[in-house]
């Protein structure tokens, strides 16, 4: 291993500081670091985190912090950044947690309630398909999102100038960071120096705005361990590390996120799957290494009309007076059918969804993928053979 130098002035010893006017200018100098046992020890809580069983909360993204994430080429660490900027901008105008899962802790300061994304890779197109999810998963378009796309910049030089500008840019509306391709910002990713100085410089700036800084990195082709010395000192600086990878059965549409390191407790998989609308769904009913064969076996085909009304009336409490955004529809449908002890899939329920729209048990208004398309529960119109919706 290359040792590592550190440049200490020739003419620097604490002995030839005499005239006690320059001692007092290094200690106000030196104050700021000073940690003192009369300091209050406060516990700020996670901008992020994931909701475990008993209502437990693990952190993820906590301010003045640095994360990263990782994963195989192709494994949608693109989607995980999407599905997590949109819960930071989903809690701004919803309570609860975000798909059930994920547990928001917004700044006291609304004007901080921004965020910034970076990317140094993807083509503008693809950028674009990755920002205009987040109005879809959040239910509205922020107006305090900056997006830069800097795979246009010429330099290595200028594209770290840029991330570090935008950050002090706008450091007075933003808490959460998200960079995209941190790798991209140095000329050798085996550089350790060079990955080092960018880190600090990265974490002086967390804790200097009070911001949380994301990065995005690939792991090596073989081997799970992010690329490079830049991986190496992203992962032993971050509070924590995710790890994305493809679902080994269901790879096509299924990833699963992982805490490899993280703080405290730690939290069990999850995953998340993209449904016919192109979004990321975290799945936290099914687990993901126990999904037994007969849940996928389940079709909406092998229960009768009046079960299916039946549980949508009273299990998963739909109103026909009113009209549910496409996420709350898919949250009721799930809720309602756990309740009746079946434990639906996000593939799942996607079937059940088209079934109900095939056969107007549930219809919809408005253009297709708009945040402004509606369903309603539309079971009281029908009429059957022997019952009907209000016997039930």
């Amino acid at each position: 291993m290359e040792a590592v130098t550190i440049d200490i002035p020739k003419d620097f010893s604490l002995m030839s500081i005499k005239p006690k006017s320059e001692l007092n200018e290094l200690k106000k100098r030196h104050k700021p670091y000073l940690i003192s046992f009369d300091d209050p020890i406060i516990d700020i809580p996670p901008l992020i985190g994931v909701l475990e069983d008993l209502g437990r909360v693990q952190p993820l993204l906590s301010l003045s912090n640095i994360s990263c994430i990782k994963g195989k080429a192709k494994s949608r660490k693109s989607f995980g950044i999407s599905l997590l900027l949109s819960a930071y901008f989903w809690s701004q105008r919803n309570e609860g947690n975000f798909q059930d899962k994920l547990v928001v802790n917004l700044p006291t300061d609304k004007n901080k309630w921004g965020a910034l994304m970076i990317d140094t890779e993807q083509a503008k197109a693809d950028l674009q398909r990755c920002m205009h999810r987040i109005p879809k998963l959040s239910g509205f378009t922020p107006d305090n999102l900056y997006v830069y796309q800097l795979r246009k910049a010429a330099t290595i030089e200028e594209r770290l100038l840029l991330t570090l500008e935008a950050i002090e840019l706008y450091k007075d509306e933003i808490s959460f960071v998200v960079v995209d391709g941190i790798a991209d910002l140095g000329k050798d990713i085996n550089d350790r120096s060079e990955f080092l100085a960018i880190i600090l410089q990265l974490m002086a700036l967390t804790d200097k705005h009070n911001i949380h800084v994301l990065s995005v990195l690939h792991e090596n082709k073989s081997g799970t361990d992010a690329r490079g010395h830049a991986g190496t000192e992203i992962t032993n600086k971050s509070e924590s590390v995710l790890q994305f990878t493809k679902h080994p059965d269901l790879g096509k549409y299924t990833t699963i996120i992982k805490g490899e390191y993280t703080r405290g407790m730690g939290f069990e998989d999850f995953s998340f799957t993209i449904d016919d609308n192109g979004l990321p769904i975290i799945d936290d009913i099914d687990k993901v290494h126990t999904k037994k064969k007969d849940q996928f076996d389940i079709l909406p085909e092998s229960y009768e009309p009046k079960q299916h009304t039946d549980v949508l009336k009273n299990k998963s409490n739909l109103d026909p007076a009113n009209e549910y955004s496409r996420q709350d529809i898919c949250d009721r449908i799930k809720s309602g059918w756990h309740k009746y002890g079946i434990k639906l899939s996000v593939r799942k329920l996607t079937t059940f969804l088209n079934y109900y729209l095939d056969t107007e048990i549930i219809i919809k208004s408005g253009k297709d993928r708009s945040p402004k398309q509606k369903y309603m529960f539309n079971a009281p119109n029908l009429y059957y053979n022997g019952w009907c919706y209000n016997d039930l």
